[in-house]
């Protein structure tokens, strides 16, 4: 709305439809429309926001659970190359989230469909996270955990021009790192001395490191 009104004081359809003596009074009038802009901007989004809590946030929460579902990063070496295999997590993930977003996307605006992508990878994120706190891995479960959050966090990534999926994925991506240090490697000097700009807190990354089995 607000690129066509700027088209329209900018062309010169108002000076030749419109009797000299009334152009000011229009321009005056299409340039008020632009006040209406925010509020069309603040009632879309509360449209947008309201569609994706009755529709996609009650799934998204049911999402981590049904990818991860019978899966287990306690891995020996047969189990691991099966793992490989069926590359189960990605595959899940990938039939689950397409199914979530596609309808919206064929709807949305890209403005609005990038507010509504933002929004599911960040609520997302939150139950992964707790899950993955809730298992236990062996050295090659966590190589496997990386590949599997890694190739995911490609798929999203090359979703959409402006995912910001990467960024939203570094508290996971953190702690798949803690989780792939040798058992030998104090994780809290490792955390002082990394460099890394860690948003886990080094209490966090204790915890994750206690989540690595022999």
């Amino acid at each position: 709305m607000e690129t066509l009104i700027k088209t329209i004081l900018a062309s010169p359809q108002i000076q030749q439809n419109f009797l000299e003596s009334d152009v000011e009074l229009v321009q005056e009038n299409v340039s008020g429309m632009l006040k209406l802009v925010s509020k069309f901007q603040s009632v879309l989004k509360w449209g947008v926001e309201q569609l994706f809590n009755q529709l996609a946030r009650p799934k998204l929460r049911s999402l981590v659970v049904e990818v991860y579902k019978d899966v287990s990063y306690l891995l020996e070496e047969d189990s691991y190359a099966a793992a490989e295999y069926q590359d189960t997590v990605r595959k899940r993930f990938v039939k689950a989230w397409d199914a979530l977003v596609d309808g919206f996307k064929d709807t949305f605006t890209e403005r609005n469909y990038r507010a509504f992508f933002s929004q599911a990878v960040e609520i997302l994120v939150r139950p992964w996270e707790k899950h993955i706190l809730s298992m236990k891995f062996t050295e090659l479960g966590a190589i496997r955990f990386d590949r599997d959050l890694r190739s995911i966090t490609t798929y999203l990534s090359n979703q959409t021009a402006f995912s910001d999926a990467r960024e939203k994925f570094l508290r996971l991506q953190q702690i798949s790192t803690i989780l792939n240090l040798d058992l030998e490697e104090d994780p809290d000097e490792f955390y002082t001395s990394s460099g890394i700009s860690w948003k886990l807190s080094q209490n966090e990354a204790r915890i994750v490191a206690s989540l690595r089995v022999s």
